[in-house]
């Protein structure tokens, strides 16, 4: 029964957005009306609860933005309506009853919430606040509620009985989108109870019963079934906003022709999960006593959710531990550490739906499988150091951690490789001690690392800390005691710290202390050190931090080591970001060695205002610390993905080749204008013919597949991951036009003030130099083939530069190019050029074994520029030379001057006009000069001289270069399989031998055809293609080959052990106990033969060993 009360007050006078805040002006009025509501209730109570009525709730105007309600509620236990007060049905009373029930708002009940309204009145947020500590932060949870009045199911949708079950599902959409929406718009609203909710649960109620009624043709497991995978699909279209509202909890009510109703109930405890594991679906059913409960109905293949058998009434719990401990991480604006698999999990997912057209993955296909590893407790109750300690696998729930460090071994499905590669990922753990470093922490992450490099896995590390832990002995503090100067003035200072005798018994391993008696008798223990019971409150912590440091470093250069900062990073988490070089940065998080507020403190004045000021993106991204910035985890988890399917599955591995949706046969269709220069991008993964078009000019590596990396620090040069044909590549390029590089001011120096410096382009700066020598050092240890499209005109050779490095740096990529392991093309495209120092740095020579060199038609490469030439060697003098042999003016003038019998007068006149012409024409001939010179520098010299290889046509360079680049990668690992059996062998005889197999082949097979000088282009493709063909048809011979050479090289091998000086069966052991240790180094990922392998090896030792002890005995 809902009474309307009529308005008799200032509508203005009440705003309140709940009916829990009343202002003064009224409330006589309001308790005058409560006084005549309850008498009214009273008289017809027993008519009202005859007729079946049980609440009774009043409204009255109350401002402009909602009524006010109270109510009166009828008791079982005295028989009479009472009165409601605000404290025990806060929030309550602003639905109506009847809607109230189908809100499910009973399950409120007890919860002190209060209500927040949305703008059209369909949702309803009820907002709670948890707190259960003095200690722990005030957790806000919402309850978003609403009911779906109408369902605009597509007529497709509607066929058959499993069809409408997809159907029904598919039309809530629209209203969880609107549902969502409202609670970001709330969350964002600094006037809204709902602002910045920690987490949210959205319930929404379908009024129309359209669920079709389950029977012989539709069985319920086949329903359930069906809304599972309906509710999948939504939720992955949704997963982005329902990530941004901080939803945990989704429950939908669908009713079905058969008056009965259905349950489909979403866990999503981090947000991320997008398998069909966290939807349960049940019915309303009865239980025994006549309750209604869930009703568990799983598909088939499905176990009962975690809510079978429980009351559809049961008030909401308290949020548990482990998503308390989610929610601490949230408040630190990143994600707890044991929700990172389900959101590579959902990323990984959202890749493959890209990659199959648009087609989905079944939700129950597993895409990531992590397996938890933990130091071994085992060693560490056995006394071991916690420094050499290994990690042992671990299967226990999320949370039950006592380690702030996490640990685990990653096996991700991707598409370059379908059965799954391994990765090592290590994480802070956030929510324990602001996931500081401590003794612990920093030994997991140590054996985490060496881990990866045992086993030769990507290590990843999720960064998220502040630094190295300290803190106080605080056994000492709640005991110590103090002596003063002045016992009645302590502001004169104290004499010393003590413990008096009891105390000290209890706490004397945790202190150091001298023994004093006092003048009164009383025995002190005057504080000199102290030590402290727990681990990991000092110095310990900092000597931690060295561990760490050196084995990130070690794993950087001999492995591969990725760094994603998903939260603050400060101090020695700044130092491994760092350390291993590759760093993923999101934007609203610092890389810092030291706090703000300490700086502050340091410098005796408020200089800083936040960490991002210190270390945010405007710095980090343009000092060359950071390679990429992302907005948030899901684009960070993206970005290490797409990083990965670049790099080999393990270090020295072969690479992840893909097969290219760009056709390797094609024109590079990108090609600059009569005025423009190359612009680097564009040559590398092409750019649209215009703002407007859709038409796009193709540049030379595959389409789609270009990544840039430190794209915001020196500008000059543009490097980044790409793929040629699918076989992945590191690119360096240059930028042309002119550029600006920011430096901040600095608030800590008063005289400091920011700069734009310009830069031109086609010019190696200090910085610029050091971002190419790191990027190509990056994709050495990465295993990858490099690409330089080189444009250089040199290096910038001021007195600042020099001061800068910019020699030093020049000089780091002679030394990277120098010990680069992998083939390296340097590619002059069209209009492009390389001159002076910057060519002696990428010559050829600097790495013959490696390094080729190519260039097209039309670019150009010498010490100087033509004009620069011309003025050293083509002087005026020279022309006028060159003037008088051909000019015909100047040639006569000069007969006629030579003539004997002419007039003096003429002979000067004739002089004089000389000189006027030779003048005159000094300019015209000048540009000739430039364009004499200009033929010197052009590619067909180049090639003729042996400093390229070859001239290719920009149009056809990338269907030349990736049969080069395909060459190159079947010729590595044949000549890696060569020399694995064979040590002693050089790379170069090792390509000999190579080429002498092809050779061997067929008649036709023409090493030389790939080689020589003096084939184009074009003929030597076709070599090319001929050797790939042959690797291919010949994989078993070549194969047969390679077995061979290793059998070769275990003869050898033994032949030496049996003739050393220990004799041969201390030789054989010797022999076998390394065999047999180099495969248990990797017997996580051993074959089934290995294995077996393994255990002759062992059999072998043993008996050897019996054999040897029963000489000795006998």
């Amino acid at each position: 029964v809902d009474l309307p009360v009529k308005k008799s007050f200032d509508e203005d006078t009440f705003s309140s957005e709940s009916d829990g805040e009343f202002l003064t002006p009224g409330m006589n009025f309001l308790s005058t009306l409560k006084s005549a509501a309850a008498s009214a209730v009273a008289a017809e109570a027993s008519v009202l609860k005859t007729s079946g009525f049980s609440t009774v709730s009043f409204v009255r105007p109350a401002g402009k933005i909602l009524p006010q309600r109270f109510g009166f509620l009828w008791s079982e236990n005295d028989h009479v309506f009472e009165l409601v007060e605000q404290k025990r049905r806060k929030g309550l009373w602003q639905v109506e009853p009847p809607i109230a029930n189908l809100l499910d708002l009973q399950k409120l009940k007890g919860l002190a919430s209060l209500y927040c309204p949305s703008r059209t009145r369909q949702w309803h947020l009820f907002v709670v606040t948890e707190k259960t500590g003095v200690r722990t932060a005030a957790l806000r949870r919402v309850f978003v509620r609403g009911l779906v009045r109408k369902l605009d199911v597509k007529p497709a949708l509607t066929g058959d009985k499993l069809s409408a079950c997809s159907g029904a599902i598919e039309s809530i959409k629209p209203h969880l989108t609107s549902a969502l929406e409202e609670l970001e718009r709330a969350q964002f609203d600094d006037t809204s109870r709902a602002r910045s909710a920690d987490w949210a649960h959205v319930y929404l109620c379908v009024l129309p019963a359209y669920l079709p009624a389950a029977g012989k043709d539709l069985g319920h497991a086949e329903m359930a079934g069906a809304l599972r995978a309906a509710t999948s699909e939504i939720m992955l279209k949704c997963g982005s906003l329902i990530r941004r509202t901080a939803v945990s909890c989704l429950e939908m009510r669908l009713a079905a022709i058969d008056g009965t109703a259905w349950r489909v109930c979403v866990s999503l405890p981090s947000g991320f999960e997008s398998d069909l594991e966290h939807i349960d679906i049940y019915r309303e059913a009865l239980d025994q006593s006549g309750q209604a409960v869930y009703a568990p109905q799983p598909a088939a293949g499905a176990r009962p959710g975690p809510l079978a058998g429980h009351l559809l009434s049961r008030v909401y719990d308290p949020l548990e531990t482990l998503q308390r401990k989610r929610l601490s991480a949230r408040r630190l604006r990143t994600t707890y550490c044991y929700d990172f698999p389900s959101l590579f999990e959902t990323v990984l997912r959202e890749e493959w739906s890209k990659m199959n057209a648009g087609s989905q993955l079944p939700a129950s296909t597993k895409l990531l499988e992590a397996e938890e590893f933990v130091l071994n407790e085992v060693a560490l109750q056995n006394g071991e150091s916690i420094w050499n300690v290994d990690l042992v696998p671990i299967v226990r729930p999320p949370g039950q951690n006592n380690v702030g460090m996490i640990a685990w071994i990653w096996t991700m499905k991707v598409p370059e490789k379908t059965e799954g590669r391994q990765v090592v990922v290590i994480a802070n753990d956030a929510s324990h001690s602001a996931g500081s470093f401590g003794p612990k922490e920093d030994a997991v992450f140590k054996a985490a690392t060496e881990l990866g490099l045992k086993r030769k896995l990507p290590i990843i590390y999720l960064s998220v800390n502040s630094g190295a832990r300290f803190g106080l002995a605080e056994e000492v503090r709640n005991k110590f005691k103090v002596a003063w100067i002045n016992e009645s003035d302590p502001a004169k200072g104290f004499q010393y710290l003590y413990l008096d005798d009891a105390d000290y018994e209890q706490i004397k391993t945790s202190v150091k202390a001298e023994a004093v008696v006092t003048e009164y008798g009383e025995k002190r223990w005057i504080l000199t050190d102290i030590i402290g019971v727990e681990d990991g409150i000092g110095q310990e912590c900092l000597s931690g931090s060295g561990a760490i440091a050196t084995a990130f470093s070690k794993a950087y250069h001999e492995g591969f080591t990725l760094t994603f900062v998903t939260g603050r990073a400060i101090g020695i988490g700044a130092y491994l970001s760092r350390l291993g070089h590759r760093v993923v940065q999101r934007v609203d998080q610092p890389i810092i060695l030291t706090g703000y507020a300490a700086l502050n403190k340091l410098l005796g004045k408020e200089v800083y205002t936040s960490h991002m000021q210190l270390g945010g993106p405007k710095v980090m991204a343009n000092n060359g610390v950071s390679h990429c910035l992302v907005e948030d985890d899901v684009s960070g988890a993206l970005e290490i993905i797409k990083w990965l399917s670049y790099v080999p599955c393990t270090v020295g591995g072969p690479l992840p080749l893909i097969t290219p949706k760009d056709p390797v046969d094609r024109d590079v269709t990108y090609y600059p204008e009569k005025e423009e220069k190359l612009d680097p991008r564009a040559a590398i993964a092409g750019k649209k013919k215009s703002e407007d078009s859709t038409e796009k000019m193709l540049g030379m590596f595959d389409d789609g597949e270009w990544s840039e990396l430190q794209a915001g620090w020196a500008k000059t040069v543009v490097t980044g991951h790409a793929r040629l044909g699918g076989i992945p590549v590191g690119v360096v390029a240059v930028e042309v036009d002119t550029v600006s590089m920011n430096i901040p001011a600095d608030p800590g120096d008063a005289s400091s003030s920011e700069k734009s410096v310009a830069q031109a382009g086609q010019v190696w700066f200090p910085d610029s130099a050091l971002k190419t020598a790191q990027a190509i050092e990056e994709f050495d240890l990465e295993g990858l083939p490099l690409f330089i499209l080189a444009n250089w005109r040199g290096f910038s050779g001021g007195m600042r530069d020099l001061f800068d490095g910019v020699l030093q740096n020049g000089a780091r990529i002679v030394e990277k190019l120098r010990t680069y392991k992998n083939p390296i093309y340097i590619y002059l495209p069209p209009k492009c050029e390389l001159r002076g120092g910057a060519w002696a740095v990428v010559d050829t020579k600097i790495n013959p074994e490696r390094i080729e060199m190519y260039a097209d038609e039309t670019a150009r490469g010498s010490v100087l520029e033509p004009e620069g030439i011309v003025e050293i060697k083509y002087r005026d003098r020279q022309l006028i030379k060159t003037i008088n042999r051909l000019d015909p003016v100047v040639k006569a003038l000069k007969r006629e001057e030579g003539n004997t019998s002419i007039n003096p007068a003429v002979k000067h006149g004739n002089e004089s006009a000389i000189q006027a012409r030779q003048q005159a024409l000094l300019q015209p001939y000048r540009s000739v000069a430039v364009g004499f010179a200009d033929m010197h520098d052009k590619a067909e010299r180049m090639r003729a001289k042996g400093i390229i290889r070859k001239m290719v046509p920009w149009k056809n360079a990338r269907r030349f270069f990736y049969w080069r680049l395909k060459r190159a990668v079947v010729e590595e690992a044949l000549i890696k399989a060569i020399r694995t059996s064979r040590d002693s062998m050089s790379f170069k005889e090792s390509k000999n031998m190579v080429a002498n197999w092809y050779s061997e082949s067929s008649s036709s097979a023409s090493v030389s055809g790939m080689e020589s000088p003096n084939t184009d282009w074009e003929q030597e493709m076709h070599e090319l293609i001929k050797f790939v063909q042959w690797s291919e048809s010949e994989s078993k011979r070549i194969q047969s080959r390679i077995e061979t050479l290793q059998a070769q090289s275990a003869t050898r091998v033994l032949k030496q052990f049996m003739n050393s000086d220990g004799g041969p069966v201390n030789a054989l052991l010797e022999a076998i106990k390394e065999i047999s240790q180099n495969l248990q180094s990797s017997e996580g990922s051993i074959s089934t033969a290995e294995g077996k392998a393994l255990d002759v090896l062992k059999e072998t030792r043993d008996r050897l060993q019996n054999l040897m002890l029963d000489e000795q005995t006998g």
